[in-house]
């Protein structure tokens, strides 16, 4: 376990979640490491918020508060708690999600196995707006282990090391993990020239992973020890910012990531940029604006050519009577389930 000179700071982005703001400080109180603070961060909420997290604060002395005008990004707010930590690790829950009661310690376990570690993640159980399991967890159901398994040392008792080759699977295959379920160490942290980028609205979150595992050492603890709902109003549900920036997102890494990967890797993150700028066209196209739509599709193309682009972009020629047509009998767009 975590002795008593490593404290674990939880950073709380909270805006407008009063009705779930309680449940989500309580997960945290009930945690079986007693070890922590927790710094709630209202981002100029315009409901109950302010009056929820003062008054846990009255009670128990390890929850702290603060304010600060509406900036209505995740990465200000959390950047803020950051600022306020006086931990040597970081972790993250959103206002409206939920902690194992273990979740703390159990992490602990694994970074004092294994010292040199900066970053330990977890698998997080899928629930409806009201805290009902849906299904599979999040990377059970992207199949994650057998997927990512040749990129993981098994240590036994569910914690994998990850290798050299973890970060190319991480930016050509499965791309990151739910913010809930992240731990770092603060000396990690300081050494990243920023933290959440605040340029992005939405997947701030996978830019800061992609920087932390590119440049340090990292391990998955292979079970659900977080709950992350899922509903109409969260910031999750913005499909066309979360299609925008998530391809600034990926780019950025893609960037970063050219020199060490070979050629097939490269092939495969452009193929993956291109299929996001086709995401981008439909969304241009769902909004009725072909002229964006078929600058996406045409980068998509460029990117890595595909016959979704060539179809995107000759959609964005047909008469907008039509396009409305295909809109209303066809769902689409991108998932939309990995950051709030």
């Amino acid at each position: 376990m975590i002795g008593d000179m490593n404290r674990v700071s939880i950073i709380v982005p909270a805006y407008n979640c009063a009705r779930f703001l309680e449940a989500a400080i309580n997960s945290v109180l009930a945690q079986s490491a007693p070890n922590f603070e927790l710094i709630v961060v209202d981002d100029g909420s315009t409901d109950n918020t302010l009056a929820v997290a003062p008054d846990k604060a009255n009670i128990d002395a390890r929850v702290r508060v603060f304010s600060q005008e509406h900036s209505g990004k995740p990465a200000v707010a959390r950047n803020a708690g950051i600022r306020q930590a006086t931990g040597d690790f970081i972790a993250f829950l959103d206002g409206d999600d939920l902690y194992a009661p273990d979740r703390i310690a159990r992490v602990a376990e694994v970074f004092a196995k294994f010292p040199d570690l900066d970053l330990v993640f977890h698998d997080v159980l899928l629930t409806d707006e009201l805290g009902q399991p849906q299904g599979e967890t999040f990377l059970a159901q992207n199949e994650y282990l057998s997927r990512a398994g040749r990129h993981l040392e098994d240590q036994g008792h569910d914690v994998y090391l990850c290798k050299n080759t973890f970060y190319a699977f991480m930016s050509t295959e499965i791309g990151g993990f739910n913010t809930d379920c992240v731990t770092v160490r603060v000396s990690a942290l300081l050494r990243q020239p920023e933290w959440f980028s605040e340029d992005l609205t939405l997947m701030e979150d996978y830019d800061l992973w992609f920087r932390l595992v590119q440049n340090g050492r990292c391990a998955f603890l292979n079970a659900p020890l977080s709950c992350y709902r899922r509903y109409g109003t969260s910031m999750s549900s913005q499909t066309k910012q979360f299609a925008l920036d998530q391809y600034t997102a990926h780019q950025r890494n893609f960037e970063r990531a050219k020199p060490c990967l070979n050629a097939k890797q490269r092939r495969l993150m452009r193929r993956k940029l291109s299929s996001m700028q086709s995401s981008i066209g439909y969304q241009h196209c769902l909004a009725e604006n072909p002229e964006a739509a078929r600058k996406a599709y045409r980068l998509s193309f460029a990117i890595s050519p595909s016959v979704r682009a060539i179809i995107g972009l000759g959609k964005t020629f047909l008469p907008r009577r039509l396009l409305r047509w295909l809109r209303n009998s066809r769902k689409g767009g991108v998932r939309t389930y990995t950051t709030h």
